[in-house]
């Protein structure tokens, strides 16, 4: 029995051996492919090293190897920086480059950090060192092509790698792309810009408090903090932010426009017509804002209409109008003031329809007159509509909102055919279908 005990345990030892020494075959085989790709820049050379990690990692001893995870980053960190040298050919002859490893330089340095609690020996300890120092470059591409393609999450990862990887650097004797305060903030900023973005408020928080705290001058952080107290419910600690980003940063747009939008939400519209107006002082080639103010018109336009306050509606209608038609002056294919004139004439014409429906029961001479005088006023709405909708549908064949509204317009025209066709249309988008032909040229 005792034989059969060792000879079990024997084998065992003999597999494990094996497993190891099969690992460290392939670590040297890795490492040599990466001295080749630094030699030519061969990429051949470095995704085969690439499969031979991925084949050494299905291994779970591996995750304990300190050889093996340096190898590991050394393998990722030189196919992030192929990336970030292959964009700036790109950039340079006028073209662009789609990044083949993305998350390479967040991944490399997770090998890292797993390889420090391992290295026993000083030279150990100095490949850490390396590896850090060789990633640190590339964590920064990594975030710019993140945020330049709006993976928010990836970016926040790179970014907190950056100011890791900084503090260990700094800690071993080196300098790596954070040199001073001022760029640490900078990338401090930029990690919760990113986990605000990706609705990791407690992250974006840990980041931007910092910068709040050292009394930041950057109106943008309190912008930011601004978004992240309102997504937590936490509404006045938000507007104490927009001051405190206004009094330390007045010209900063961006805390105008937060404010802006926080507003529409709230339906403020007293407040926005001030706000607006300021903003269009400020950015008078901006389409957007005359748009906007001229929303805010229209929803005082509706909310006195069913007031029953003709007169006020009247005015805040030809203000709508005149805002509309001053973001087309900056810009005559702005889809929003196009199809927002539509929808304004189309309003008033819904109003109107509740005109006739109270004149619905009055048969006498008089009652009849008031009718058909009403109803050449909504078919006067509906057809001064008509061409913004179709205008609208030109710039985005897909958008519902425009379909559904001549489907019904045409449909009070007496269309029945064309208002049918428009369904039809509005059904296949419902289903998925997309347009690359407007329904009318």
């Amino acid at each position: 029995m005792k034989k059969l005990l060792s000879l079990a345990f024997l084998f065992v030892f003999a597999i494990g051996a094996a497993s190891a020494q099969d690992i460290t075959k392939q670590i040297k085989g890795a490492k040599k492919l990466v001295n080749a790709y630094k030699l030519n820049n061969d990429i051949s050379k470095i995704t085969e090293a690439k499969s031979i990690i991925e084949t050494i990692f299905k291994n779970d001893a591996a995750k304990s190897n300190f050889d093996a995870l340096i190898a590991k980053g050394d393998v990722y960190a030189a196919l992030s920086s192929h990336d970030s040298a292959e964009k700036l050919k790109a950039e340079a002859l006028g073209q662009t480059y789609e990044a083949q490893y993305v998350g390479m330089a967040v991944k490399a340095l997770e090998a890292y950090k797993m390889a420090l609690p391992l290295a026993e020996k000083g030279s150990q300890k100095k490949a850490v060192v390396s590896g850090y120092d060789n990633v640190d470059n590339a964590l920064a591409s990594e975030a710019d092509a993140a945020f330049t393609s709006q993976d928010w999450d990836l970016g926040m990862k790179a970014c907190e790698g950056i100011l890791e990887s900084s503090v260990f650097l700094e800690e071993n004797g080196k300098t790596g792309i954070i040199a001073d305060e001022e760029t640490r903030d900078l990338w401090e900023y930029y990690a919760g810009l990113a986990a605000s973005n990706t609705e990791q408020y407690d992250v974006a928080r840990k980041h931007l408090s910092k910068l709040v705290k050292k009394g930041s001058t950057n109106g943008d952080v309190y912008k930011e903090m601004f978004n992240v107290a309102v997504a937590e419910g936490k509404e006045d600690e938000a507007l104490g932010y927009l001051a405190k980003g206004r009094e330390v940063d007045p010209e900063n747009a961006t805390l105008l426009f937060a404010e802006i939008n926080y507003l529409i939400k709230k339906e403020e519209y007293g407040k926005l017509e001030t706000l607006l107006k300021v903003a269009i002082e400020r950015e008078p080639d901006n389409p957007s804002v005359y748009s906007t103010l001229g929303t805010v018109y229209n929803q005082l336009f509706k909310k006195s209409n069913d007031e029953g306050d003709k007169a006020k509606a009247k005015e805040y209608f030809d203000k709508a109008l005149d805002y509309y038609n001053q973001a087309l002056g900056v810009d005559s294919e702005f889809f929003n003031a196009i199809y927002s004139i539509g929808e304004l004439y189309y309003n008033s014409a819904a109003a109107v329809i509740t005109d006739l429906q109270a004149l619905e029961s009055d048969y006498s001479k008089e009652g009849l007159k008031k009718y058909e005088a009403k109803k050449e006023e909504m078919m006067t709405f509906f057809d001064s509509a008509l061409p913004y909708f179709k205008r609208a549908e030109k710039l985005d064949p897909n958008d519902r909102n425009t379909m559904i509204a001549m489907k019904e317009i045409f449909a009070r025209k007496g269309d029945i055919e064309t208002s049918n066709q428009i369904k039809e249309r509005i059904d296949k988008l419902t289903a998925g279908e997309k347009f690359e032909k407007p329904f009318f040229n």
